[in-house]
């Protein structure tokens, strides 16, 4: 695989507390955390494991760049609040000159405004809870059933609930789009063929 993008909630300790072993540990020591005086913050992210050999960092920078508003300050779109803002977690030093080298150059082709874009060393990721997984394909029970009896886990992993999720939320790619169209109104016309070769 190519590239594989999941998403995950990114919180990170601002001081030195003891981890935090998981998500459900997170969530259900949240009251202690105004009397610990320890600050989260949660930002909504996707993970991207690729392999340098076929996508290099360089390639992944110019597509961030091209799927959302680098300049929006406290949000994306309709979605307001810290946790939509823009940011790169880098892995290393030389992501982080890429990265800034990468923002130096979208500053200078932006005619509206600032980049906001923050560059952070990455953290410890927890998954998003189940529920915030495949969110948009989950409001849409008829393309749910088209992925069968999944367990969540690998409804997660699945590429394929991947892009359903992107064609329920109308931000899939125009080609992507093309190709899926047609093969859920075949589904409707004659029933139940699979959508393997999505």
């Amino acid at each position: 695989m190519l590239v594989s993008l999941q998403r995950k909630w990114n919180f990170t300790p601002k001081s030195d507390t003891v981890a935090i072993t998981n998500y459900q540990n997170m969530l259900f020591n949240r009251h202690s955390i105004i009397s610990t005086l320890v600050l989260y913050i949660e930002i909504d992210s996707v993970q991207i494991e690729y392999d340098p050999k076929l996508i290099t960092f360089k390639q992944l920078l110019e597509v961030f760049w091209t799927s959302h508003d680098s300049r929006q300050v406290f949000g994306q779109g309709p979605d307001v609040g810290n946790q939509y803002r823009s940011i790169v977690f880098t892995n290393g030093t030389e992501e982080s000159r890429l990265a800034s080298v990468s923002k130096e150059r979208e500053q200078t082709r932006s005619k509206s405004g600032i980049v906001t874009t923050q560059i952070q060393q990455l953290g410890t990721f927890y998954p998003a809870e189940p529920d915030h997984q495949k969110f948009e394909l989950k409001r849409h029970p008829f393309l749910l059933q088209l992925m069968g009896n999944l367990p969540e886990e690998e409804l997660e992993k699945s590429s394929l609930a991947a892009k359903l999720n992107g064609y329920a939320a109308e931000l899939c790619p125009p080609r992507l789009q093309k190709r899926i169209h047609p093969k859920i109104n075949d589904i409707l016309r004659k029933g139940w063929p699979i959508l393997r070769e999505v």
